[in-house]
């Protein structure tokens, strides 16, 4: 192959990836247009941007993702692309992967949770206070009284109110 042919063959692969990534970037603009509304000049530049760093299929999928949150912003899906490149998801695989290690880890904290169960706080006051509580309890179980002492008790203090005129 000579020179001529080489640089006639390079910038026909060239031009058919700029043709693609126009037909990309053409979906998602298409996309953004039908469910966020018009698209300015501002917003075209940012999606572009964004399709030729991570591709079109996640800059779609960020899109959807902000629709069913209810937030069909710009800023909502950047802030989906961003939390991906942050940890380094550059592929729809990665995505899945991991929503399904999100929904593993939702799990795995609900189930501790639930079998812990309720938990209730006592204060150490609380707790001493209802051992001395027992302690009287305990010492009254041992004392029985009886039904003739009361009476001959009951008419002491009747005779005495008499006397001093109480009655």
């Amino acid at each position: 192959m000579d020179g001529v042919e080489k640089i006639s063959t390079e910038k026909e692969s060239a031009g058919e990836e700029v043709t693609k990534r126009k037909n990309e970037e053409k979906e998602v603009f298409q996309f953004y247009q039908e469910n966020f509304g018009v698209m300015s000049p501002f917003v075209m530049e940012s999606l572009s941007c964004w399709v030729d760093d991570v591709g079109e299929l996640l800059v779609m999928e960020a899109m959807k993702r902000a629709l069913e949150r209810n937030k069909a912003s710009l800023g909502t899906v950047k802030s989906i692309l961003l939390a991906w490149e942050k940890k380094g998801i550059r592929s729809m695989n990665a995505v899945r992967e991991d929503d399904i290690e999100f929904r593993n880890k939702k799990q795995r904290r609900n189930y501790h949770y639930f079998t812990r169960g309720r938990c209730e706080v006592v204060p150490d006051w609380f707790k001493e206070q209802k051992g001395k509580n027992r302690r009287v309890e305990d010492r009254n179980k041992g004392m029985e009284v009886d039904p003739e002492e009361v009476e001959a008790t009951r008419l002491k203090i009747k005779k005495l109110k008499e006397e001093l005129g109480y009655v």
